[in-house]
C-alpha cells in the first residue's frame, strides 16, 4: 500500500481551510516541511511578494492552475500534498481523486463546512469579501459527500425548506492548532517554490 497521501480540506469560505493546511504542513517555525505541501486555487492570486488580490473572473483558470500543480506536485513524489479549497460539490474535486489514482495517492477528505461559525462570522472572516447572503448560497449547495463512489442524499426543493434551513453539516475534523489558536485566521505567507511545469510561484 503506497504512504503518499493527497488530502482534500473542504469548507465554506472563511472556515479555516488555510489554517488547518498551514497545521499540516509546516513547522513550529512557520517552514515547510520537507516532503509536504499544500496549495489553493487562492494561491494563485498571490504575487511574487506575497500579496493577495482576489479575481472572480480568474476563478476557472485558477482552479485549473491548481489542478496542474498538484500533478506537478504528484510527479515529484511529495509524501502529503494538501488541497485547501471550497469543493462544496462533489464535481468540483473529481479531477483530484482522478490524480491521486493515477499517481498512487490514497485520499482523505476532511470536511470543516462552517467552522461552528454562523453565516456573519464567515462573512467577516473570508478573505474573498463573500456577504452574508453568498455565504448562504454556499450552504445550499454543499454535498455531504465528495467520494466518487458516494452518492448524495437527495432534498427537497429549497422553496419547501423552514426559513434558514442549513443541509446538516458532517462530523467536524479535530482542529491541531494547539492552545494559541483564538480562531483569527494568519497572515498569508509567501511561498518559494517552483514546481515543474509552472512558471508560478505558490
Amino acid at each position: 500500500m503506497t504512504d503518499k497521501m493527497l488530502i482534500l480540506i473542504r469548507g465554506l469560505s472563511g472556515s479555516g481551510k488555510t489554517l488547518l493546511a498551514d497545521s499540516l504542513t509546516l513547522n513550529s517555525d512557520y517552514e515547510e516541511i520537507e516532503g509536504r505541501a499544500s496549495i489553493s486555487a487562492d494561491d494563485y492570486f498571490t504575487d511574487d511578494d506575497g500579496n493577495y488580490t482576489f479575481n472572480h473572473e480568474k476563478l476557472s483558470e485558477a482552479h485549473h492552475w491548481c489542478v496542474s500543480e498538484v500533478r506537478s506536485m504528484m510527479e515529484e513524489g511529495l509524501n502529503l500534498i494538501v488541497v485547501h479549497n471550497t469543493f462544496k460539490q462533489q464535481w468540483e474535486a473529481q479531477k483530484y481523486f482522478n490524480l491521486a489514482e493515477k499517481n498512487d495517492y490514497q485520499v482523505q477528505v476532511i470536511s470543516l463546512y462552517d467552522g461552528g461559525m454562523t453565516d456573519a462570522q464567515l462573512a467577516e472572516r473570508n478573505v474573498h469579501g463573500l456577504n452574508e447572503r453568498q455565504i448562504n448560497s454556499q450552504r445550499k449547495k454543499w454535498d455531504l459527500n465528495i467520494h466518487p463512489h458516494r452518492q448524495n442524499r437527495k432534498t427537497r426543493p429549497h422553496s419547501y425548506q423552514p426559513h434558514g434551513y442549513y443541509p446538516p453539516p458532517p462530523p467536524h475534523y479535530h482542529q491541531p492548532y494547539g492552545g494559541g489558536y483564538q480562531g483569527q485566521p494568519r497572515p498569508r505567507r509567501q511561498n518559494t517554490k517552483k514546481w515543474s511545469g509552472s512558471d508560478r510561484q505558490y
